[in-house]
């Protein structure tokens, strides 16, 4: 029990670096290689982190989604966390979009139109997850 509790925690934690490690390129500029495999990474551990807790996404859709049963915090907590699965999604899939270092190979053309909606949704995924954050603190 306490392994698996130090390993949600250690999830948790590299999650919080991979995606703070994205954040840089917005404010100074880092390197786009190393936005993209921050970005890449983190998408990898909130997978990871979903497979963990999918016990939670199927409650939630055996319960016609939460957000019409349950009480007021509950119902926040599921719109919150489905608000953040769909900007997740938004971001990976603008992110493969305007890549032009981890997914290069795709032979996407880059259209800046994607570029807005990766900048829109990673911001609103960042406010997001600061969110999901304070509703899961112990």
């Amino acid at each position: 029990m306490l392994t698996r509790k130090l390993f949600r925690r250690a999830l948790n934690f590299a999650m919080l670096l991979a995606i703070l490690g994205t954040v840089p390129y917005i404010v100074d500029g880092q390197t786009q290689y190393r936005h993209e495999v921050f970005g890449v990474t983190a998408l990898a551990l909130i997978l990871f982190h979903c497979i963990e807790n999918r016990g939670w996404f199927v409650q939630m859709f055996r319960r016609k989604l939460s957000l019409k049963t349950g009480g007021r915090a509950a119902r926040f907590r599921s719109l919150i966390t489905l608000l953040l699965t769909i900007s997740t999604l938004i971001v990976l899939v603008s992110g493969v979009m305007i890549s032009n270092v981890v997914f290069r190979f795709l032979g996407i053309p880059y259209q800046e139109f994607w570029h807005y909606v990766h900048f829109a949704s990673g911001v609103a995924f960042l406010i997001l997850v600061l969110i999901h954050m304070m509703n899961h603190r112990r």
